[in-house]
């Protein structure tokens, strides 16, 4: 959908006074973007990517005039609810430090199965809504033109292969229907003074304002939910970023505390004892082993003081995504309603849910890390003094 995004951006240059005036090379660059967007197969999945979506007519529904797609009418979108993969992956432990690596492989193990069972459906329902795009390409490549106030120019125009002539027909064309002027009037400005851009933009802006009082009622209103749908939707993102970025913060702080830094340089420490031990250095195996104590309680106690914060923050975690059903589901109707706005059509039955879907997704990433402090050894157990006269190998 990013390509149909670029074409709107080419499409509409600054109204600043600082802009530059198109020129020749300009419309050249349109024509290939448009012909990009037009026969590509699109970017994104229409979730995820904040720049695509939008409804329309409707904002609080987000659907209606949606994308559709044969493989929306097969696939039985929604039969397995966000709730029941959220269902699907294990509980939070009950303590993130272990004396045995078997229940933290197991534990691990159950977490990816279930969350590729939720990737494999977010992906399938990506596959749909690249297939409704794909169906509704030139429909959607004509309404981003028409938007960008260039009439209904056909995209397949744009796509046929022209002499210069033609490319140049076809700017004076589009200047003509957008700008009222042509493009040896655009050159002449591009070149122009500062005072003289400046006259022209107050001019432009009058002119628009001139036309926006021949609109109709019914236009008028739509521009206005337009705008609308716009704002909700901006601040709704917010919203549900704000859950994800509230966590993400809160991890960033324990991983970086004091504690965390320490225990990194004891293991530094540690560390270079044992490569200078290995290659014959200065150490004795007593010192090793004094050293490797130490930076094995210290592992101890960060895991005890570090794995039942990360608990709880998984579960604050969980809580807000299942408690914000409602909220996902309402980003997921303004994305398809500002999609509708945008290009003509709105988001296909598979994208709803998927806003909750992704969350769950992070949340199942997240959940995999619940072992994530436990950083003793496994293998060798807890060093000792006898270790040198044992031949014990030091971890």
């Amino acid at each position: 959908m990013k390509k149909l995004f670029t074409v709107a951006v080419v499409l509409c240059w600054s109204t600043t006074v600082h802009a530059e005036f198109p020129g020749s090379s300009f419309f050249k660059s349109m024509v290939d973007k448009v012909k990009s967007a037009t026969q590509g197969t699109g970017a994104g999945s229409g979730q995820g990517d904040s720049s695509s979506g939008s409804q329309g007519d409707n904002p609080g529904s987000g659907q209606g005039d949606n994308q559709g797609g044969d493989t929306d009418s097969q696939t039985p979108w929604g039969a397995r609810s966000p709730k029941e993969y959220m269902a699907s992956l294990p509980a939070i432990p009950d303590s993130g430090c272990e004396a045995d690596a078997e229940p933290i492989r197991l534990f691990k193990d159950k977490v990816a199965r279930a969350a590729k069972t939720l990737n494999d459906e977010i992906d399938k329902r990506r596959q749909a809504i690249e297939k409704a795009r794909g169906n509704n390409r030139d429909r959607m490549a004509r309404t981003t033109l028409k938007n960008a106030g260039y009439g209904d120019i056909d995209p397949a125009e744009l796509n046929k292969k022209r002499s210069k002539a033609e490319d140049d027909a076809l700017a004076d064309r589009i200047l003509q229907e957008k700008y009222g002027i042509t493009r040896e009037q655009a050159k002449t400005i591009s070149k122009s003074s500062t005072e003289t851009k400046r006259a022209y933009m107050q001019n432009l802006s009058a002119q628009k304002e001139a036309d926006d009082l021949t609109k109709s009622k019914s236009e008028l209103e739509a521009e206005k939910d337009a705008k609308t749908t716009e704002k909700e939707f901006q601040a709704q993102m917010e919203k549900i970023i704000g859950i994800h970025k509230k966590f993400a913060a809160k991890v960033s702080e324990l991983d970086q505390d004091k504690s965390a830094k320490a225990l990194e340089k004891s293991t530094s420490r540690y560390e270079e004892l044992r490569r200078k031990y290995a290659t014959g250095g200065k150490v004795s195996c007593k010192e090793l082993v004094a050293e490797a104590q130490k930076n094995y309680e210290q592992k101890e106690q960060f895991c005890s003081s570090h794995a039942p914060k990360y608990l709880k923050l998984l579960a604050e975690y969980r809580g807000a995504i299942e408690k914000n059903t409602l909220e996902y589901n309402r980003l997921d109707e303004l994305l398809s309603a500002k999609q509708k706005n945008d290009i003509g059509v709105g988001l296909p039955e598979a994208a709803f849910g998927m806003s909750e879907l992704s969350a769950i997704s992070s949340y199942a990433g997240a959940l995999g890390d619940a072992y994530k402090y436990d950083l003793t050894p496994r293998g060798e157990g807890r060093p000792d003094t006898d270790s040198c006269s044992s031949g014990m190998g030091v971890y």
